[in-house]
């Protein structure tokens, strides 16, 4: 059976979720925000769709809880760069242990799009249109 309904409303779906995400997102160094991005994956079993984006994301989204390990010190030099910060022997460890220590709280972009995005419909109506397409070709 062939989804053709189903990949491109995925497609569609995707690239909203995409660029509503990118809309929220601010990123110093611009990596994150580059990195952003979807696609739809097909497999004998499924049919996905898949956010893309830096490991980095989750934490972004998620935050990080006070206590949790130090982020890479290289990552907040990159950063502390971009900004335009003067750079400052051990500034970078500094932010890392205090990012370690107090965390960072989550901003939840993602998930704020998802549950304000209701795309429930738009799959069923597609596949839908799939299963007719499909069972037409059965006729005589």
């Amino acid at each position: 059976m062939e989804y053709t309904n189903l990949i491109n409303t995925l497609n569609q779906i995707g690239l909203e979720v995409r660029n509503k995400y990118k809309d929220k997102i601010s990123s110093a160094t611009g990596k994150l925000y580059n990195s952003i991005d979807y696609k739809v994956t097909i497999s004998s079993d499924s049919i996905k769709l898949l956010f893309i984006a830096e490991d980095y994301w989750i934490n972004v989204e998620e935050g990080r809880k006070a206590g949790s390990k130090m982020p890479p010190i290289r990552d907040i030099e990159d950063w502390i760069i971009a900004k335009g910060l003067p750079e400052k022997k051990g500034l970078a460890y500094i932010i890392a242990r205090s990012i370690a220590e107090k965390g960072i709280k989550p901003t939840y972009y993602l998930r704020d799009i998802m549950i304000n995005n209701d795309f429930s419909d738009e799959i069923a109506k597609a596949l839908q249109k799939d299963i007719n397409i499909e069972i037409n070709k059965w006729k005589y």
